[in-house]
């Protein structure tokens, strides 16, 4: 073996090391975001999205979740995009739906009350 083998060798050992002392592990369970308990169970957010697809006249196929959070111990906060147009609606922890509207922060009013309009 020549001297550029030798080099190329000890240059692709070097690689190798520094790219192992580059990994790092995995964060625990609870550092997840998608484990945060301050958000909405996946149920709750569907069924937000169901229930905007009256007010937003889009089909519920196509109304997606953005985010959400923990109001209080029994609230939740579902911020939808229903085909480009943003709806937040406000859920209880058994699945009813307390209000559904068109975004705040669009529209500079809070969502109706569910069943109204």
């Amino acid at each position: 073996m020549d001297a550029r083998g030798i080099a190329f060798g000890g240059l692709m050992l070097a690689a190798a090391g520094l790219a192992g002392g580059c990994q790092s592990s995995a964060p625990a369970p609870q550092d997840m975001a998608r484990t945060n308990l301050g958000t909405a169970p996946a149920d709750l957010q569907l069924m937000c999205a169901s229930a905007a697809a009256g007010p937003s006249g889009v089909d519920s196929s196509k109304i997606l979740p953005t985010s959400s959070s923990q109001l209080d111990a029994t609230s939740y906060r579902v911020d939808l995009d229903a085909g480009g147009s943003k709806f937040t609606c406000v859920i209880d922890s058994s699945g009813s739906v307390k209000s559904i509207g068109p975004a705040a922060a669009a529209t500079g009013t809070a969502p109706a009350p569910a069943g109204a309009g």
